[in-house]
């Protein structure tokens, strides 16, 4: 019973931390973002070590929620681009980045 609700806490701090890398890139915080996503990573590993998933799982957990939240940033970017310089910079912005 405690093991389940330690691993449900896990959980719950994975989710939150890339809820909160995803809300953070989007307002452009890409340092805040990542250290989110470090969090996330470090709650993965727990739930590896405690044995409640294998290496593998987290694994493809830690590359999933280090695209959502690269992604985001890459949003994020983006959209501060296009508020801040308009719609050409951000063009510009996109090719740049290829």
């Amino acid at each position: 019973r405690q093991r389940q609700e330690t691993d449900e806490r896990l959980v719950n701090n994975i989710n939150s931390a890339i809820d909160s890398g995803i809300r953070l890139a989007s307002l452009g915080d890409t340092e805040a973002a990542m250290a989110s996503l470090q969090s996330s990573t470090e709650s993965i590993k727990a739930r590896v070590e405690s044995g409640a998933i294998s290496q593998a799982a987290a694994d493809n957990i830690i590359k999933e929620s280090s695209v959502t939240i690269e992604s985001a940033i890459g949003r994020g970017a983006l959209k501060n681009t296009y508020e801040e310089r308009g719609a050409i910079a951000a063009v510009e912005s996109i090719h740049a980045a290829r």
